[in-house]
């Protein structure tokens, strides 16, 4: 497989600045990653380029100009969990190996990048990890769990492997593979192996000695006419003329080489204190610096580095550092996403297996202005909160407020804390004098905050519009995600309680319920398709939609929620001329709605977009038709402003430009076209943007002749930019005209079309 590399983000930097560096909205029916960049793993220079390898994905430096460019499956690659990545000069071309096995071939002088899934495809029993990649002999050589695997470059194949090479036919883990003089060295899980490079069969384990006992043996490195390896943590040295005798370096028993590059005739050492740089006949330098993870000097004596929570920097001879860093979330770890105006909030902690904290330090990220903000490190107040869960923003005024897990509840006023909720200062209580949970947040149409409080005894508390507190008692404590009707009546999931389902209250007086429900599965008693219920959402006509972990179901009517004979229904439709529920039995993890009151639904099997109705599956996103970096989606959320759908994977965040957001009954104060001109060259959509709910939109030409016609979904329209026949319209100009669903208030607007 054959692609073209997309670059879709770059950004001028100065060498010595500190960067935020924003990435811009690309617009309906575009993706765009949001990972976190502060760890790097690995680096690698390739001519003026310096590749760097966080957590997810990787990006480029490029030296001459600065720029920044963040790659991953949105620009065509296979794959986001990078193993390992090496240049190989000779060929000018990168390869990254992924940990699931597939490998892509990135050539730097025509950007092609090319797929080698064999290794992907095939059946292996046991772990499938890779751990080296060098170049030598015309051959990549890529070191594994499952022994040695030989690539060919060129033809982009696995041109061989050697396995079960240990002694006796044993399987090994391999951690490096080197040629030295006339021999293949690997460092193995049962030390150093050795084996003729050629005029033997390597396959054949009886070919190979053991050379060098040992439990780890790594980093193979030829350097200065010696071979040098990590031998069971020891730093070490092997000459071929003076017997089968390893010299410790340095004559000490330096334990934490994390890695050993070859750099332009240098060989740098990195260690969690620094790095030391050996140059030919024994010379050294050294420099101190704490956590690294990697090092390589490049032909300009600029040392680049980089490692967990550190970010990505160079040191320069002089003794000055030069950071970049790059904007994105704390992690990869999401559980609710929540959108306002232009902004969007997500929170990072969550429920461990037994529904207690998982101690989830990463706070939650603020993204506004096309900028993450993540947790400050003050006020101590707010730091020593964790396991951010919940979020309830008041529509009116943004007003914020995150549930923990653990520690209570965090106000914020303008994306800043103000503070916080716990038993000193609130209703609130601990789960068994522990934990502060609170699993959900939701605000009555009066402006008062409730919250569920897991598994105290009064497990629900409300924060009034005038500051003052009150507590109520249910019939159970497990209380979960909460939403609040149109009737202020209050839905909550039962975590935890396998028989429960939904409780649904309505209180009468403060501290008094009026009434309250169970709804589970079967019927007469909510008809919910599982008690195991993961998600709750109120649409636009004031439905409870409720995902479970065996299907979707709705109350349509949640005024008689306390009605026995009430129960939730199942929508039934006819997909491909299959008559079924709608989504079967996915397990639903999350749900939120977009401004066409449209159904975005999280699961375990990618990302679907419902019809308002839910008479039919408008799109599934999976990692096989889309840049989703997992199938495995936990949160889902939406920017109403400009439409932008934010998924939370397993794997991190990722948006893609969806076509509603929500409007008024008018128009915005600018109706926005882009693109505008349409070139010839341009094959997507194009999207009128500012427009009433439910819009008419009508094209015609300058005669007044109508070409194209189309209803808005919330604010936005699409148009393919073809006529009614199929055909592209002639080079001309263009009117749009939009009006209301009462045909009050119109806008015409103008495009300029070039065929």
């Amino acid at each position: 497989m054959s692609k073209y590399l997309n670059i879709i983000l770059f950004l001028l930097v100065a060498p010595i600045t500190i960067l935020a560096q924003k990435t811009d909205y690309n617009g309906v029916g575009r993706w765009r990653t949001h990972f976190p960049y502060k760890d790097v793993k690995q680096v690698q220079e390739a001519g003026e380029f310096i590749f760097v390898l966080p957590e997810k994905g990787f990006f480029t430096y490029y030296q001459p100009s600065g720029e920044i460019s963040v790659y991953s499956k949105v620009n065509g690659f296979n794959d986001i969990d990078v193993a390992i990545m090496r240049y190989i000069e000779p060929l000018n071309k990168m390869v990254f190996v992924y940990a699931s096995g597939s490998i892509d071939i990135l050539d730097l002088k025509t950007q092609n990048i090319q797929n080698i899934p064999d290794i992907l495809r095939k059946s292996i029993l046991g772990e499938k990890a890779f751990y080296d990649l060098q170049y030598f002999d015309g051959k990549a050589y890529l070191s594994s769990s499952m022994g040695i695997i030989v690539i060919d470059i060129n033809k982009l194949e696995i041109s061989d492997s050697y396995q079960n090479i240990g002694p006796s036919g044993t399987v090994v883990s391999v951690y490096s593979t080197m040629r030295y003089n006339d021999h293949l060295y690997a460092g193995t899980n049962k030390g150093i192996l050795r084996a003729k490079a050629k005029g033997s069969n390597l396959s054949d384990f009886q070919n190979w000695q053991t050379v060098k006992p040992g439990l780890e043996s790594k980093l193979l490195r030829v350097f200065d006419g010696k071979l040098y390896a990590v031998n069971d943590s020891v730093y070490q040295n092997y000459d071929d003329n003076s017997g089968n005798i390893w010299n410790t370096i340095r004559g000490n028993t330096i334990k934490n080489v994390v890695s050993l590059e070859l750099c332009h005739n240098k060989l740098i050492e990195t260690h969690w204190g620094g790095f030391i740089i050996s140059k030919p006949g024994g010379s050294i330098d050294s420099i101190r610096e704490n956590a690294v993870a990697c090092g390589i000097l490049d032909v300009n004596n600029l040392l680049w580095t980089g490692g967990t929570g550190l970010g990505f920097f160079n040191i320069k001879p002089n003794g000055s550092y030069g950071y970049f860093g790059i904007n994105g979330p704390n992690s990869i770890t999401t559980n609710t996403i929540a959108g306002w105006n232009d902004e969007v909030w997500v929170t990072s902690g969550g429920p461990g297996f037994v529904y207690g904290p998982t101690f989830n330090g990463a706070g939650y990220y603020h993204f506004k202005e096309n900028t993450w903000e993540n947790r400050p490190n003050t006020p101590q107040e707010l730091l020593s909160m964790y396991d951010f869960t919940s979020i309830a923003i008041n529509k009116a005024t943004g007003e914020t407020w995150l549930g923990s897990h653990a520690t209570g509840i965090a106000r914020f006023q303008n994306g800043k804390f103000v503070e916080r909720f716990d038993t000193y200062n609130s209703t609130l209580r601990k789960q068994q004098g522990l934990y502060t949970i609170v699993p959900g947040l939701s605000l009555d149409s009066k402006g008062n905050l409730w919250a569920a409080n897991y598994d105290v005894d009064s497990c629900v508390s409300v924060r009034y519009s005038n500051g003052k507190w009150q507590s109520y008692k249910l019939s159970m404590n497990s209380v979960g995600e909460m939403v609040i009707d149109d009737l202020d009546q209050k839905w909550m999931t039962t975590p935890r309680i396998g028989s429960s389902g939904i409780i649904v209250f309505k209180e009468a007086t403060k501290g008094v319920l009026q009434r309250q429900r169970l709804l589970m599965k079967g019927k007469g008693v909510g008809d919910l398709p599982s008690n195991r219920v993961n998600a709750l959402i109120i649409d636009k006509d004031n439905e409870i939609w409720i995902g479970s972990d065996e299907g979707l179901a709705v109350f349509f009517n949640p005024q008689r929620a306390f009605d026995t004979e009430e129960d939730a229904q199942r929508i039934i439709v006819d997909q491909n001329g299959v008559v079924g529920y709608l989504l079967g039995s996915e397990a639903i993890n999350d749900m939120c709605i977009d401004g066409a009151n449209r159904k975005w639904v999280a699961t375990n099997n990618g990302a679907f977009l419902i019809e308002k109705d839910g008479t039919s599956v408008l799109e599934h996103f999976t990692t096989e038709n889309s840049p989703l970096p997992s199938n495995i989606i936990k949160s889902v959320g939406v920017n109403g402003v400009s439409g932008e759908v934010f998924f939370g994977t397993q794997n991190g965040l990722i948006s893609y430009g969806g076509n509603a957001t929500d409007a008024g009954d008018q128009h915005g104060d600018e109706v926005k076209i882009y693109p505008n001109p349409v070139y010839e060259t341009y094959d997507g959509d194009i999207t009128i943007q500012g427009l009433p709910d439910y819009a008419t939109v009508k094209i015609t030409d300058v005669s007044g002749r109508i070409i194209y016609e189309t209803l808005s979904n919330g604010g936005i329209a699409t148009w393919n930019g073809k006529m009614f026949n199929g055909k592209r319209p002639q080079t001309g100009i263009y009117l749009v005209i939009s009006s209301n669903k009462e045909d009050k208030d119109s806008r015409v607007s103008k495009l300029l079309f070039v065929n």
